[in-house]
């Protein structure tokens, strides 16, 4: 089951530094299609993260972190397959942007 759910993502494909913009369109228990503005090859490796619309404890914002594969592209979009998700706080989120854990 696939739910429609507009966030804004920052995405990292692995071969890259850089970082790209988009937005996810839908989201499921094992995958996530969202927007690109460059292509992206199939089986790809590419980290996502968005601010989560739930607060954590406390009123804390959360970031939904997700390790993925590219599994379908499509003009402007593309499909991952969920090889990872996490909820983390912003500073933890931080961290994991900047690969440092």
């Amino acid at each position: 089951m696939r739910f429609e759910i507009d966030l804004k993502v920052c995405y990292r494909p692995g071969f890259s530094n850089t970082t790209q913009f988009g937005k996810i369109v839908n989201i499921s228990a094992v995958g996530i299609l969202f927007t690109v503005q460059n292509d992206i090859p199939l089986w790809a490796a590419v980290e996502v993260i968005a601010d989560w619309p739930v607060k954590g404890k406390g009123g804390m914002p959360l970031k939904l972190f997700i390790k993925g594969r590219v599994v379908r592209t499509q003009p402007g979009a593309v499909a991952l397959r969920i090889v990872r998700v996490e909820l983390l706080s912003e500073t933890q989120a931080a961290a994991r942007w900047n690969r440092i854990e």
